[in-house]
């Protein structure tokens, strides 16, 4: 019998969402929310901060959370307000020199604003667009972070302030987020200023690490960057939605095109030519979903009949030249980053494809780069867009020692 998807979406939605508020509280603090991004600060500056309180049981007792509004610049350098919070634990740190800090890229959550996961490890539970409610899905990696001391910075993300604005698998906004959300860690004194300062991010965070890794220098040269663990980097963003086509994951392609019309206003006209109602209607509805959401909404779900041509989406727009040149500037390698790099990747991972990931670490090995690199050597799995990916959220082990190894020397 076939189950209608928002009864599917809702149910599975709410059961995975149990789990996680039989041990969770309201909070006291409110999240920060936008501010205008001109004013007078740096990249990374305070726009605002407010304390909250994190969930009970999920999250270590003895943590201070702060919710931040800071600046940050978009892909040219315009100022944009960016929203993330600041976590430190309350006991006083003992290892050598200041507390480290790392500041934490989270995987795929969606483009709708109840995604952002400053909201989510505060309220514990919201509900996007489509109704399908959403959980944190990396409480793990933070948790284990701060039960070593350490304190953590997590981004929201640029574009997360409106539904369809997040400049999914950009490269160059997402690692101004991920670098200046540790300068607002700074600013609001979670640490000093020559705080050892970590990078972490897998899948979409993944990218994200890559990308401020390799910016690092350039952009903030003045943090002391140790080292960081890139998991699974979506490193050629175009292929990496190519690869989700039909799969359980092909949502995330809506993601990705919103985000090319936001950044780039000038190319909607070309992108827009290029759909018919479906096309259009299935960015309508990934602008307001968050992953659950858009899991269960188009599981396996090909793009072919969304575009006027018949052909997959991105494969239809990576047809123009003028938008291909955008999607190839996504590419990354071309930069070595300055500080050592762990690269996590599963060999059969099933959404982001194993080679380019390894071509970019190549590429950073010969630019000079320290890469080290562990693989995960799962079984080869039906690639169907979850479980060879999924995989590589339950190895943090790896990536919280590998860290250690660099922030406490």
């Amino acid at each position: 019998m076939d189950v209608p998807r928002t009864f599917l979406a809702r149910s599975i939605g709410y059961a995975a969402a149990a789990l996680l508020v039989a041990t969770a509280t309201a909070t006291a603090g409110a999240p920060a929310v936008a501010e205008p991004a001109d004013a007078p600060v740096e990249n990374g500056g305070l726009l605002r901060s407010v304390k909250t309180d994190l969930l009970a049981g999920a999250i270590p007792t003895g943590v201070k959370a702060t919710s931040v509004t800071y600046r940050s610049s978009d892909t040219r350098g315009k100022p944009v307000a960016t929203t993330g919070i600041v976590m430190v634990p309350a006991s006083k740190w003992t290892g050598r020199g200041p507390r480290p800090l790392v500041t934490y890229a989270v995987g795929t959550h969606g483009s709708d604003p109840s995604c952002r996961p400053s909201q989510l490890l505060t309220r514990g539970l919201t509900t996007d667009r489509s109704g399908v409610p959403m959980i944190e899905l990396q409480l793990l990696d933070v948790a284990s972070l701060l039960t070593r001391g350490f304190a953590v910075t997590m981004t929201d993300f640029q574009g997360t302030e409106a539904p369809g604005r997040l400049p999914y698998l950009q490269p160059i906004p997402q690692a101004h987020a991920v670098l200046d959300a540790a300068r607002a860690a700074i600013s609001v004194g979670a640490v000093d200023r020559r705080a050892p300062v970590g990078i972490w991010g897998y899948s979409q965070g993944g990218g994200a690490a890559a990308a401020a890794a390799e910016q690092a220098k350039s952009y903030a040269p003045e943090l002391n960057i140790r080292g960081s663990v890139v998991g699974a980097p979506p490193t050629n963003p175009a292929r990496t939605m190519m690869f989700n086509e039909g799969k359980l994951s092909a949502g995330v392609i809506g993601y990705f095109v919103n985000g090319v019309r936001a950044e780039y206003p000038q190319l909607a006209p070309k992108i827009d030519a290029k759909l018919n109602s479906q096309g259009r209607d299935f960015l309508r509805k990934t602008a307001g979903e968050c992953l659950v959401g858009s899991v269960v909404g188009h599981y396996f779900r090909s793009t072919k009949g969304m575009t006027v041509s018949g052909r997959p989406l991105i494969e239809e727009l990576a047809s123009d030249p003028e938008i291909n040149s955008v999607f190839q500037s996504f590419v990354m390698g071309r930069t070595a980053p300055s500080h050592p790099v762990l690269l996590m990747q599963n060999v059969n991972d099933d959404v982001v494809p194993a080679d380019d990931a390894n071509a970019t670490a190549d590429a950073w090995k010969r630019g000079g780069t320290n890469v080290a690199r562990a693989n995960i050597n799962t079984p080869s799995l039906p690639p169907i867009g979850a479980p060879g990916h999924a995989v590589g959220l339950v190895t943090g082990n790896i990536a919280v020692n590998w860290l250690a190894g660099r922030l406490t020397q």
